[in-house]
Parts: structure tokens; sequence; C-alpha cells
């Protein structure tokens, strides 16, 4: 199964899309570097609203 990570909130529709689409959706809300680092270690896509990435993650 793929991982999605989610870095600020989404619309419930938009969870449920992913799921169907049986997808492991976890969100982040800690979006400090550090915790960032560990927590996109191991995903296979993320999705932004206003949060941004550094290049060091």
């Amino acid at each position: 199964m793929k991982k999605i990570a989610i870095l600020g909130p989404i619309h419930n529709d938009g969870w449920e899309f992913l799921q169907k689409l049986q997808y492991d959706v976890i969100e982040i809300t800690d979006i400090t570097k550090e915790n960032l680092i560990k927590e996109l270690s191991d995903v296979d896509g993320i999705i932004l609203r206003t949060a941004t990435l550094s290049a060091d993650v």
C-alpha cells in the first residue's frame, strides 16, 4: 500500500478519495524540519496546501 503524507488540513472529501484508492494516509501537523525529516522518510507522496518544504527535507 502506498503511503501519502498530508501537511496541513484538507477537506474530508480529499481524505475519502485517497482512502478509496487504498492509500495509507497520514496527516503531519508538526512541520518542524526535524520532524518532517523523520516522518517523511518512508512516504511515497506528499500533499501540501500552504506548508513549504526546504531542500533539506
